[in-house]
């Protein structure tokens, strides 16, 4: 986000707009794109920008002088362009910059002025209707209090964290800190305990990211160690699983940050492995397309990295994904599924991006021996990667009769508390029986 734009103290209002932007986007059945924008002191708005079916930030400033945009905000009217390329009043280098032919502008009020405004985009020309409009304008309101009093708070917490102000009021810090905590629990006791946990996340960041754990990962047929799944861990409190940590960190906007400290910390395990095992760094879709993350593959052995995607819900932007992958794949690294069995994410997962590797979910695989319904949908998994070219892990084995029903199928790797708990590198049996890194590569 552009510096200035907003505050990043107290209520964090961008991760406000965003979510008021996702949500317009729902509303409007016919927009491709929904933005909620603020005024800069320059003259220009920033708008948060949601695209459909597209995953990230896409946000644009537009100058309020020479757009429709601007105007709805000078004049606290509501406006709707029917086609860019014969509309004078919109930015049409902009609008054709962007793919949008029609749009929407809705002013937000709040006590009498301006705090923004609730823009829709689409590539259509006359793609709104008034009954667009009229819901626009229904939700303005509420999205206008939501940033001016967001905007407000934020200063609010700010100002106590000035020297004068700190001065004047004879407060220490953590008289300061106690008084941005009551404002946040009176405004919403649920996003000041996000804020506990933002706070939470940025100290772990501030000491490199979570420390790591690993698993060995077994070839079945020599029971051999082929590789190690390298495991986030977070002593620290409060004390979570780790995939709460970072469906919190999604959350407050450090999902990518988390991840790719974790990766970071996980990748510098590879020079104390066997030259013969390989490691895999588990990250999510929006992680995997990060040029950081391709950039931290890039500076290590990268043919011995497997990256693991870890994702359950569907990703509609495989284009983009694809080139990440395929970024990884010219360094050497190699492509896994994770979860495969637990959800529908994981089939679309290897249709499109046809992995090196599939994990079957530990969900599947647990009592795999004792339920007909699991193991035959196992089987079906497996000659789905199979004739994909993937090779199969099975992860979560816990019994002698999980690790023989798993064999049974033709997985050829597995990984569970039966065969080797996670560990520290010292505690982990890491040594390979057979040195050949072509035979044995996972």
């Amino acid at each position: 986000m552009a510096e200035g734009a907003m505050g990043r103290r107290g209520l964090d209002p961008e991760q406000l707009v965003r979510r008021a932007s996702r949500g317009l986007l729902e509303l409007l059945d016919h927009a491709g794109s929904a933005s909620v924008g603020l005024p800069r002191p320059d003259g220009t708005v920033y708008l948060f920008r949601t695209i459909r079916d597209r995953e990230g930030d896409f946000d644009i400033v537009v100058d309020v002088r020479q757009s429709l945009c601007g105007w709805a905000m000078a004049t606290g009217r509501s406006a709707i362009c029917e086609d860019a390329r014969s509309d004078p009043n919109v930015d049409r280098a902009i609008m054709a910059a962007n793919g949008l032919r029609s749009s929407l502008y809705v002013p937000l009020m709040h006590a009498g002025k301006v705090v923004g405004v609730l823009a829709a985009g689409s590539p259509s020309p006359k793609a709104f209707n008034e009954t667009d409009l009229r819901r626009a304008e229904a939700v303005a309101s509420v999205v206008a209090t939501v940033v001016a009093t967001s905007e407000a708070l934020t200063k609010l917490v700010s100002d106590f964290s000035t020297p004068g102000h700190r001065a004047g009021l004879r407060v220490d810090a953590a008289e300061i800190e106690a008084v941005g905590a009551f404002v946040t629990s009176l405004v919403d006791p649920g996003l000041a305990e996000l804020g506990r946990r933002r706070l939470a996340i940025e100290a772990v960041l501030a000491e490199g990211g979570p420390t790591m754990v690993v698993q060995p990962i077994f070839e079945l047929r020599g029971r051999s160690v082929v590789g190690v799944e390298a495991l986030a861990r977070f002593p620290t409190r409060p004390v979570r699983p780790p995939d709460r940590w970072f469906t919190e960190a999604e959350r407050v906007g450090l999902g990518a940050d988390l991840e790719l400290a974790a990766a970071r910390r996980a990748l510098a395990l590879l020079a104390e492995l066997p030259p013969a095992v390989a490691l895999a760094v588990n990250v999510g879709p929006v992680t995997l397309r990060d040029e950081r993350f391709a950039e931290l593959v890039g500076r290590v052995e990268a043919e011995r990295v497997v990256v693991e995607l870890t994702e359950h819900l569907r990703v509609d932007d495989y284009a983009g994904l694809g080139e990440a992958v395929a970024r990884l794949r010219r360094y050497g690294a190699r492509l896994s599924v994770d979860d495969a069995g637990a959800g529908y994410a994981s089939f679309s997962h290897v249709l499109e991006l046809r992995p090196d590797m599939v994990k079957l979910d530990r969900s599947l695989v647990r009592r795999i021996d004792r339920d007909g319904l699991r193991r035959d949908l196992a089987a079906s998994l497996v000659g789905f990667a199979h004739r994909a070219g993937a090779l199969v892990v099975a992860e979560g084995l816990e019994t002698a009769g999980e690790l023989a029903t798993v064999e049974a199928l033709g997985v050829e790797y597995g990984q569970g508390y039966y065969l080797a708990r996670p560990g520290s590198l010292g505690e982990s049996p890491t040594a390979c029986s057979d040195p050949s890194p072509a035979r044995r590569r996972v």
